[in-house]
């Protein structure tokens, strides 16, 4: 919301008054220098975080003028399956020292960037080499060795040890995570010839965790793009992967295969590699793969020998398919999921699927079980049920064959939904002809049935509202690799605010994450692993999604999510991936998917934003609410979804309201996924040289500070975009967001007799055994009453009256009551204890009040005047001031011989910009720098740089003095303020200020209102207002209520220091010391106050909080209004 200046004058008055004691209360970025060519990076030393002890390359990025050659080489002899020999003056990498320079010239090498170099195969012909470009640099090829995609699943060797789903403790899997063998080049052409023969001496490599990330781990540098290619290439051209700065890191490792896996089938599975690899066992070539965010599974049988086997793993940073993963994230490598062989016997599932329907009355269900079986000689499959109680819900058994499908019903199921996520066990056991088990495959089961009728998604029959986010894996400590108790740390966090929809922008996530979905109660978008950003994302020209010769790769890449994904209840909806225009490669996934899976609808936003025709879901990224209802309304059969919305960078997620009185409308506009759930910032160290500027050890650190010093294009801080931070510190803006998604909605129906309405907006729960509702009454802050509501027996949808025992109030003058409600878990629920808040409402009760007294001032001391130079001095026997008349207000206010305020209230139009501001400013930029009517920068130095133009004192009697003074203010096209200070011998101070606009139009104000200092140490807080959040005029659910915090504790840590921390709706704020003087300010009207220990300026000019070193000040803002923080 903008404040237009143009239309009035427009005052605001405080009270500003001395305190002793509390119980008066009670009624740029800096610059990073390179000298050198050389990267020096170490292996972490806390917590994974990274830590550079160098400069790094200063020519990284740069062109040269020499031409490509026109051929391409092989980077390994595929056909032989052995990589070229290594030239003898090509050192191992020293022991103990993690550097990424492999040789003595690699930095004269790395600096002729975007230079083609073709090592000679040593192995084959120069015909084959200019034949066949290597696998990483064709798209044709997109794997070579691996076996087909199936489902997520486990054998077990009987159903006790299948039914703990924990495949750890299955005796047929062999985890090989752990430390590995690890050396890292920058280029293809100096990778280690020869490594994979199990004879080569390792013995002087360093170690690299797996999973793991290689940038967080000394070797390479992160890059952070939005949506250009960290790599050079050319836009007009078919894309070709880098040959230059290509970084590749070599693996191994050995392992033994148990001695009761003899006679099986071993497999050699890899849950995510970034980006493309080769793998060896004992020197013989198992295969090729890419897309890095789905499994590769090598069969590798015939490649084992009993005892001790050597597995070697070739990773590119950048392979071809590297110009589909094009998604706005750290750019990151290496084996980062799980690593584990499995062993299975001849006769095998070697895969499933588990369907579900439901008769017309969504009560009795169908469960389907379709197999695949390998060798099917002589065996029967059984698939049986259980329920939670484990107790039998039914079983089929038919005789083996290549494709088995089993069926049965189970009467009145138990249906699964995100809030009812009811499980069945599942068990797939597959027995020989004699009866004994050759595996047991558990599978957890969730019935449920999605379906698009009337224009609206239904799940079991009902309409859903999808109260979303997008959600990055992304850890601070460890990049892209995830463990359990982060994704249920993830999970709690979403489900105590009410998130109830994820989508895995923009790729399939950990298998783990999946099964934790099903089992918490969360509906899953699941995208495929595409984004060609770079080349587009309009209805025709994406290079990419255009060409035939990228058909394979984009039809493989969501076929292997959706066979690995489909058992999962929690997937209600497919995507094709993010951002990459519509056209033939879009048209063939979509006839695909719908064929393949039509128990589910198809969303791809890059379809339906333009006007295309591949998508069941119509979707839509941030548009106005008033464009989602126009766009919702031109599709009616089609459910619309904004799969994104509340770009939530820094200080953001304002204007949620609007969207939400649309989704509650009932229309087909059924939800939104907001952007994003988590910052992807990195824990780094604090440079030594800002450590006395802060008591933390470590901060998060953003795109550029890699980057930037290597002279690498980057996206800056555009990858904080969370409602938590990368270390999962929830945002303001996260309970903005747990209000509107709140499922329990109350609103005043008779407030004098005590009656109220509660919506329950749960699409499938009844309330009355899963929340309690409270209420209390509130005086101006302090509670005077409070008591139950009856049980909250609303049936899912509906809504019921609710009559409360409010008391009888006897007014207080100038005090106000609220009417406070509160719906809290009755029992501890997998996500939150028992009394956690899900909703709240507040309300104005309609008390009549008179108002408060006016301040008596007729006893106040008297004041004396004296003028002392160009200062005029206020004082009395209880404290002292002086007017400056050069600077326009009070300085060196004391209050009984304390400083408490160093510098009284001036005019501030402007804020410490949000990121919001930059990024309008810089979209807006060349169209309104020039119009000093749209440029809303010209507020920066509007104050600071003002002309005054009268300033006075004037004594109104014995006991007070009025001090007047004017401003020109600075490139306001005659704009001027005025302020009134009126000083009494108390030490009272009333402020008035008024601002009236000149001849010339002026662009919104960022804020109106004034700044003081406060003296040092003046930093307890308290307020009556909003809170205990931050709050501002778009994004202001709180709760009117008396806090009390301290300034630092209520500065917030943006990913970039910008405006925090303001409380709206304030009545009334303290700011005292530690002996409990301070200052009291009264809003007239109500005010929005904020405070930090950094100038505006300061913050401005720093890119972490770190490199601002407090001042000692505490500099308060005392508002009429501030401008909101946006959010799309």
């Amino acid at each position: 919301m903008s404040i237009a200046p143009e239309k009035s004058q427009q005052h605001a008055s405080t009270w500003l008054h001395g305190l002793l004691d509390s119980n008066h209360m009670a009624g740029k970025r800096a610059p990073n220098q390179s000298d050198g060519n050389a990267i020096t990076a170490s292996a972490p030393s806390q917590g994974g975080c990274l830590r550079l002890l160098g400069p790094t390359p200063a020519t990284a990025f740069r062109k040269s003028s020499v031409p490509r050659p026109p051929a391409r080489a092989v980077q390994g002899a595929r056909a032989c399956g052995r990589a070229p020999r290594r030239a003898a003056s090509q050192p191992a990498e020293r022991a103990g020292v993690n550097v990424i320079w492999s040789d003595s010239d690699s930095r004269e090498r790395f600096a002729m960037a975007f230079v083609r170099l073709i090592p000679l195969c040593l192995l084959g012909g120069l015909a084959a080499l200019a034949a066949a470009p290597p696998e990483w640099d064709n798209p044709a090829v997109t794997s070579v060795g691996v076996e087909p995609p199936h489902a997520t699943m486990m054998v077990y060797p009987d159903a006790l040890t299948a039914r703990t789903f924990d495949p750890a403790k299955s005796p047929w899997r062999l985890s090989l995570n752990g430390d590995w063998k690890f050396r890292g080049v920058l280029r293809p052409a100096d990778r280690p010839a020869g490594f994979q023969l199990p004879e080569y001496d390792d013995s002087r490599w360093r170690t690299m965790p797996v999973p793991g990330i290689w940038q967080m781990h000394g070797f390479d540098i992160p890059i952070y793009s939005n949506w250009n290619y960290p790599f050079p290439q050319d836009r007009r051209k078919m894309p070709a992967p880098p040959y230059d700065f290509n970084p590749v890191g070599s693996y191994r490792r050995t392992f033994s295969v148990p001695e009761t896996w003899k006679g099986r089938t071993v497999y050699l599975h890899f849950a995510g590699v970034d980006s493309a690899f080769y793998v060896w066992v004992n020197g013989e070539f198992a295969g090729y793969n890419e897309d890095s965010r789905t499994p590769a599974e090598f069969n590798i049988t015939k490649f084992l020998k009993p005892g001790v086997n050597t597995l070697a793993v070739q990773v590119y940073r950048f392979g071809d398919g590297a110009y589909l993963e094009d998604q706005d994230m750290w750019r990151m490598s290496g084996i980062y999921r799980d690593v584990y062989l499995w062993s299975t016997a001849a006769t095998h599932v070697r895969d499933f699927e588990v369907l579900t329907d439901l008769d017309s009355q969504y009560r009795n269900a169908q469960v389907r079980l379709k197999a695949e079986i390998l060798e099917p000689k002589d065996c029967s499959l059984t698939f049986e049920l259980r329920d939670a109680a484990g107790r039998g819900a039914g079983a089929a058994t038919a005789p083996c064959a290549a494709k088995v499908d089993l069926a049965f019903e189970v009467p009145n199921a138990r249906l699964w939904s995100a809030e009812i996520p009811y499980l069945y066990e599942g068990l797939i056991t597959l027995k020989d002809s004699k009866g004994a088990v050759i595996e047991v495959i558990p599978q957890r089961v969730g019935i449920r049935k999605v379906e698009i009728r009337g224009g609206k998604i239904h799940i079991n029959g009902r309409p859903v509202l999808f109260k979303g986010v997008n959600r990055h894996e992304h850890s601070a400590v460890t990049g892209k690799v995830m463990d359990r108790a982060l994704m249920v740390r993830d999970i709690e966090l979403m489900k105590r605010n009410n998130v109830n929809a994820v989508r895995t922008s923009h790729y399939p996530n950990d298998p783990l994450w999946y099964e934790l979905c099903d089992i918490y109660g969360l509906y899953v978008i699941d995208e495929a692993n595409i984004e060609a950003h770079h080349y587009g994302n309009g209805p025709k020209g994406n290079l990419l999604t255009e060409s035939p010769g990228w058909s394979k790769a984009y039809l493989e890449r969501v076929q292997r999510m959706i066979e690995r994904d489909k058992n999962h209840p929690s997937v209600v909806i497919w995507s094709m991936g993010n951002e990459s225009g519509d056209g033939l490669n879009a048209k063939l996934t979509y006839e695909w998917a719908k064929q393949r899976d039509p128990s589910r609808p198809w969303h791809y936003e890059g379809s339906s934003a333009n006007r295309g025709v591949n998508f069941d879901v119509n979707s839509f990224m941030y548009p106005s609410p008033e464009r989602t209802v126009q766009e919702a309304a031109k599709l009616p059969d089609k459910p619309l979804l904004l799969c994104e919305y509340a770009h939530s960078m820094g200080n953001s997620t304002g204007g949620l309201k609007e969207y939400w009185d649309i989704f509650y409308s009932g229309t087909n506009a059924q939800g939104a996924f907001v952007w994003d759930w988590v910052d992807q910032s990195l824990r780094v160290p604090v440079p030594p040289e800002y450590r006395s500027n802060t008591s933390a050890t470590h901060f998060l650190a953003y795109g550029g500070w890699w980057e930037d010093k290597s002279h690498v294009p980057n996206d800056n801080n555009f990858n904080c975009n969370g409602l938590v931070s990368g270390d999962r510190t929830p945002h303001p803006g996260l309970a903005a967001i747990k209000y509107v998604y709140r499922y329990l909605h109350a609103a005043p129906a008779d407030l004098k007799q005590g009656k109220i309405r509660v919506k329950n907006w749960f699409h499938f729960l009844n309330p009355k055994d899963y929340a309690a509702g409270e209420w209390s009454v509130s005086a101006s802050g302090r509670t005077i009453a409070k008591g139950a509501l009856p049980p909250l027996d609303i049936e899912p949808g509906g809504e019921k009256e609710f009559t409360l025992s409010l008391p009888q109030i006897e007014a207080e003058p100038g005090v106000e009551y609220w009417l406070n409600l509160s719906f809290r878990l009755k029992a501890a629920t997998r996500w939150a204890p028992a009394g956690h808040e899900i909703a709240w409402e507040q309300f104005a009760l309609p008390v009549e009040t008179k108002p408060a007294p006016q301040a008596d001032f007729t006893k106040a001391p008297k004041l004396a005047i004296e003028q002392k130079g160009s200062l005029t001095v206020l004082s009395s026997p209880v404290f002292r001031a002086a007017f400056d008349p050069a600077v326009g207000t009070l300085i060196d206010y004391r209050y009984q011989g304390a400083l408490l305020m160093e510098r009284g209230p001036l005019p501030d139009f402007w804020r410490a910009p949000t990121d919001n501001d930059l990024g309008a400013w810089k979209a807006l930029r060349a169209r309104i720098a020039n119009d000093p009517g749209q440029n809303w920068m010209l507020w920066r130095e509007a104050a600071p740089r003002m002309t005054i133009t009268d300033a006075r004192v004037e004594r109104i009697d014995e006991l007070s003095a009025r001090i007047r003074v004017k401003a020109d203010l600075y490139g306001m096209g005659g704009a001027t303020a005025a302020w009134t200070l009126t000083v009494y011998g108390s030490g009272d101070v009333i402020v008035e200020m008024s601002y009236a606009p000149g001849g010339e139009k002026r662009a919104m104000m960022p804020r109106m209102g004034s700044e003081l200092v406060l003296a040092r140490g003046c930093e307890n807080w308290a307020w009556y207002g909003r809170g205990p959040a931050e709050t501002y005029i778009d994004r202001q659910f709180e709760r009117i209520g008396v806090y009390r915090s301290t300034v630092d504790k209520e500065w917030f840590e943006y990913s970039r220091p910008q405006e925090n921390g303001n409380r709206t709706g304030v009545r009334w704020t303290a700011f005292t010391n530690a002996q409990g003087a301070g200052l009291l300010a009264v809003g007239a009207p109500e005010l929005s106050v904020g405070a930090r220990k950094f100038t505006k300026e300061e913050m401005e000019r720093a890119a972490y909080t770190f490199q601002m070193q407090a001042q000692g000040p505490v500099y308060v803002n005392l508002d009429l209004r501030q401008m909101g923080v946006g959010g799309i």
